[in-house]
């Protein structure tokens, strides 16, 4: 899976391969929080409930015409039916009929919603999927039924495995005429766009839009890029199902250890309260939890849904977190990426680095010394452990150039980017030093 940034801010042409954890590292203003947010916009196309699922550039015209023809082919049949005709589309027949690579791109106007604005009129980028990457998708059929006069169509999603399923009904309306075709080819869209079944952001906002998102969904006049939006609706949905805080899965439990509780909506106004571990502590509303517990609280929710083949972008994970959970969060995102979640992270922090190297070097050690090693992690969870492969780290500069910092054979990382900033102020202090002898401070 790979990602080319084009004219976007600084950046002239970036090319990046998206591994199952990929990081993003770099000063500020070099531009990863927009490559990661416009990431973001073409992912959630690409997710099971996307409501306007669309090609996503010209250049995808073979995908377009699979769709056309499967989609006449349907309606074709239906002419010589009476009363509902029955189909059954399988996904894998549909990608089987695509190219063998798959773009999908982001380009003018599409960055007004993603950024709240337009960086430069040339401004592109492209996520690329070869076909069997695309095949990997949360949807395997989709159940038709088809009538044409009066026009109703029916549609069941079958999702992992028919563990669950998504149905609709679009009845045409007296006097109004309908294209069969074209309502075919939105439900064929649903199957094959759905390639992921939750994609989701954790903006830097979060912990101010955790306190406020019931708010800000009643109020349209409040323009926000993409991300926040999301972000507002992961939350408001939450809040709308019993379940969130009454179970845990395993992912979930971890969070609640780092963050020595959890969250839950309580209440009949649903509000938003932590319940901190310690017993005999009573709940505490968002707005008055630890600057730690706000900006998690998105994470939490998350977690309670959470299932394998989701995408998540988190920009500064770290954010109000002391070094000892920074090292602790790594870990958990390392269990994320073992249960089957893609991770996207835009960090600051050289713990967050010096972490992950840490957790690939020690995926070498086997047996006795294996296990010590994973009593000392944080966690002193074994699924912490990080395979080079499934690792990407990249540097962000002001040159506008973007380069791969981390060496999957070597297992190396050039950490220069936070390094040189230590180096700096260590020769600045001696230079201090140096100037109170010559004047006998």
């Amino acid at each position: 899976m790979k990602l080319l940034a084009e004219n976007l801010g600084r950046i002239v042409r970036a090319e990046i391969e998206l591994r199952p954890l990929t990081v993003f590292v770099g000063e500020n203003g070099t531009n990863k929080t927009w490559v990661a947010q416009g990431l973001f916009k073409i992912l959630e196309r690409l997710r099971r409930h996307a409501r306007q699922p669309a090609l996503a550039s010209e250049s995808d015209s073979a995908l377009a015409a699979v769709l056309n023809k499967r989609a006449a082919a349907i309606v074709q049949r239906a002419r010589g039916t009476s009363g509902e005709a029955r189909f059954e589309i399988s996904r894998e027949d549909l990608i089987n009929e695509l190219p063998p690579e798959l773009t999908f791109g982001l380009a003018h106007p599409g960055w007004d919603s993603a950024l709240g604005f337009t960086p430069h009129k040339k401004a592109r980028l492209t996520l690329s999927l070869t076909r069997d990457e695309f095949a990997a998708g949360a949807a395997s059929t989709l159940g038709l039924g088809l009538s044409l006069d009066p026009f109703q169509l029916v549609t069941d999603l079958s999702l992992d495995d028919d563990t669950e399923l998504t149905h609709a009904t679009y009845f045409g309306v007296a006097g109004t005429p309908v294209d069969a075709q074209e309502k075919v080819r939105e439900a064929l869209e649903h199957l094959l766009f759905a390639w992921r079944r939750r994609v989701r952001v954790m903006p830097v906002e979060r912990e101010h839009l955790a306190q406020i998102f019931s708010w800000l969904l009643t109020d349209y006049r409040i323009p926000m890029p993409r991300a926040l939006v999301d972000f507002c609706y992961l939350m408001n949905e939450a809040r709308g199902r019993s379940d969130v805080g009454s179970t845990d899965g395993d992912l979930r439990s971890v969070v609640h250890q780092i963050l020595r509780g959890r969250f839950r909506f309580a209440g009949p106004t649903r509000e938003l309260v932590f319940e901190p571990s310690e017993p005999g502590v009573g709940s505490i509303p968002i707005k008055a939890s630890a600057s730690l517990g706000k900006s998690l609280a998105g994470l939490d929710i998350f977690l309670s849904s959470v299932g394998p083949g989701d995408f998540l972008v988190i920009d500064e994970p770290e954010m109000n977190a002391h070094p000892e959970t920074q090292l602790a969060l790594v870990e958990l995102f390392a269990l994320m990426i073992q249960a089957g979640v893609q991770l996207v992270l835009v960090t600051h922090s050289p713990y967050v680095l010096d972490h992950l190297g840490t957790l690939v070097e020690a995926s070498r050690l086997k047996d006795a010394g294996r296990a010590r090693i994973v009593e000392k992690l944080r966690l002193k969870n074994e699924g912490a452990l990080l395979r080079p492969e499934q690792l990407a780290v990249y540097r962000f500069d002001l040159q506008g150039k973007v380069t791969s910092i981390f060496d999957q054979e070597t297992r190396s990382m050039d950490l220069s980017t936070f390094s040189d900033v230590g180096d700096a102020e260590t020769n600045l202090l001696s230079d201090v030093l140096t100037e109170e002898l010559a004047r006998g401070v």
